[in-house]
């Protein structure tokens, strides 16, 4: 019985790195495809032509990196169970926001970053870096139309405890319409936008699983601000 509930737990994992894996790749793999079709075949030596070659590099390193996250899980000896280490903030933000340069630099985004508070936090890697990607495409997803959009990402202490808040100015939801089901597989915040209902689900998921939590305030053409918290103690 006990293998059972085992093997059981070991589905429930692969399943999620699964859906993690398929989800988080399709912003950088979109993004060099992308690319691919800048390309002036006819002219591949131009200085143009190289600095797209660059950025389809950095595309790729983003893939290649979420690829040896989620496979060193799958294949370490916790697996069922992500590892947790020291991870600094910055660092996965950076990596998170390398794999998707060119969505950020296309659509004008600016995102703002205040780590004084602390700048590391026991976590898991992999889960954090998802995070950040899955917050920042989410709310370029849903700017303004005309309005570039801005992203604060601010660490911060509550009671001792470490958070961090993800703020946007995209359109924003109705909460009473929408509720805690926001973070409810394909649950879909706006009908109108393409998307899978998937990239909320796996951030709620991601930090439920390391005991931490997430919640959202927002409003209809005000932006939506999210507050993340990790849990106390490895």
């Amino acid at each position: 019985m006990d293998e059972l509930v085992k093997l059981t737990k070991k589905n429930e994992e692969l399943i999620r790195l699964n859906l993690i894996t398929s989800h988080d790749l399709q912003s950088p793999v979109n993004s060099v495809l992308s690319l691919l079709g800048m390309i002036d075949h006819e002219e591949i030596k131009n200085k143009e032509t190289i600095e797209i070659l660059k950025y389809i590099k950095i595309g790729v390193k983003g893939v290649k990196n979420s690829l040896d996250n989620y496979l060193d899980v799958m294949s370490s000896d916790s697996f069922g169970k992500a590892a947790l280490e020291e991870v600094i903030l910055n660092d996965s933000l950076t990596i998170a926001t390398n794999s998707i340069s060119t969505l950020i630099e296309n659509s004008n985004t600016e995102i703002r970053v205040n780590f004084s508070s602390y700048e590391s936090v026991i976590f898991n890697k992999a889960y954090l870096q998802s995070v950040f990607l899955n917050l920042i495409t989410n709310a370029i997803k849903y700017t303004k139309p005309s309005v570039p959009p801005l992203i604060q990402i601010s660490s911060f202490l509550e009671n001792g405890q470490k958070c961090l808040v993800f703020k946007d100015n995209g359109i924003g939801m109705n909460l009473k319409h929408v509720g805690d089901k926001i973070f409810d597989l394909n649950q879909r915040i706006n009908s109108d936008i393409e998307g899978k209902g998937v990239g909320l689900y796996i951030v709620s998921n991601q930090l439920k699983s390391l005991g931490g939590e997430i919640r959202v305030e927002s409003e209809l053409n005000k932006g939506s601000t999210f507050f993340i918290k990790f849990r106390t103690s490895p």
